[in-house]
C-alpha cells in the first residue's frame, strides 16, 4: 500500500483501532435509540406484577391458610372404657400409651391384687407412674366389689406373703398372731399384729375380709 499521508507504521496501526472504536461506539449510540419489544413489559405483566405488593402476598396466604382450617373437618372418636378387672392385653393396647409392656404389667398386678377396686391403683404399678389420674379415669373404670377379699383369719401364709400389700415379714406376724392371740376382728387389730403403716393398711381396707 502506497503511502500517501508518509505515515510510519505505527501510526497507521494507530488509526486504524480509532477507526474501529468509532465504527463501534456510532453502532451502539444507534442501538440506544431502538425501543426494543420486552415480552415481560407488556400490560397484561405489569397488572399481574403490580398485584403483588409488599403486604399483598402473606395476606393471600393468611386468608387461604384460614381459608384451609376452617373448611378442614375435625375427626372425633368415641372414648369406650375398659373394665380393668375384665380385660384382656389386647383390650389395654388399644388406649393409648398402652404397649404390651404395660398391658403384661397391668394384667399381673390384677391378679396379684385379685382385682381392682379403684382405677387409681394402676398408678402403683412401677411403669405406670406418669400417668395422670385424669387420663387414667378416662379410659378405664371398675365395677364395684369386683374382686376377691382377703380372708384373714384363713388364708395361708404362701397366698398372704404374695399379695401386693402384704411381704413375707407382715404374712408371717398375721400367722403369728392367729396363732397365739386368735381370730383378727378389725383393721386396728390387724395394724397392732402387723405393726404395718397406717397408709398400708388403709390400702388393704377394701381386701380385708374378717369372715
Amino acid at each position: 500500500m502506497k503511502n500517501v499521508f508518509n505515515l510510519t507504521s505505527a501510526e497507521r496501526s494507530a488509526i486504524i483501532v480509532i477507526s474501529i472504536l468509532i465504527f463501534f461506539l456510532s453502532i451502539f449510540q444507534f442501538l440506544k435509540g431502538i425501543p426494543f419489544k420486552n415480552q415481560k413489559s407488556s400490560p397484561e405483566f405489569l397488572a399481574l406484577v403490580s398485584g403483588f405488593s409488599n403486604d399483598s402476598f402473606p395476606k393471600k396466604r393468611i386468608d387461604s391458610l384460614n381459608h384451609y382450617s376452617k373448611n378442614t373437618r375435625k375427626v372425633e372418636y368415641a372414648i369406650v372404657k375398659i373394665d380393668l378387672n375384665h380385660c384382656d392385653t389386647s383390650d389395654i393396647k388399644s388406649i393409648p400409651m398402652f404397649g404390651s409392656a404395660r398391658a403384661k404389667k397391668v394384667i399381673e398386678y390384677r391378679d396379684q391384687l385379685g382385682g381392682f377396686h379403684s382405677v387409681q391403683q394402676l398408678k402403683e404399678i412401677y411403669i405406670l407412674q406418669e400417668l395422670e389420674s385424669d387420663f387414667l379415669n378416662q379410659y378405664f373404670f371398675v365395677q364395684n366389689n369386683d374382686y376377691q377379699k382377703i380372708k384373714i383369719n384363713s388364708i395361708s401364709y404362701a397366698d398372704l406373703k404374695n399379695h401386693p400389700y402384704f411381704d413375707a415379714y407382715l404374712a408371717k406376724q398375721v400367722i403369728k398372731y392367729r396363732e397365739k392371740t386368735g381370730p383378727i376382728s378389725s383393721l386396728e387389730e390387724l395394724q397392732k399384729a402387723t405393726n404395718a403403716y397406717a397408709s398400708l393398711i388403709e390400702k388393704m381396707r377394701p381386701y380385708i375380709s374378717f369372715d
